[in-house]
């Protein structure tokens, strides 16, 4: 089971960050009021592109359970 934490939020964040290379913006720059939300946002990238960053994300949380 994963911790529900601000601090786990954090280093997941930092993780996909450098292992997937994609940025998302954590719950807590959001003002989200519980940990484990991140946002993404894609409006302006080509679809290939959010696919593509979608699957390391993807990549990564399987690596991870």
């Amino acid at each position: 089971m994963v911790e529900n934490s601000w601090e786990a939020e954090d280093a997941l964040w930092r993780s996909l960050l450098e292992s997937a290379n994609v940025n998302l913006t954590p719950g807590s720059a959001c003002r989200v009021g519980e940990p484990g939300f991140m946002r993404l946002c894609f409006a302006g990238a080509p679809t290939d592109a959010v696919v593509a960053g979608i699957e390391r994300i993807g990549r990564v949380l399987g690596a991870l359970s």
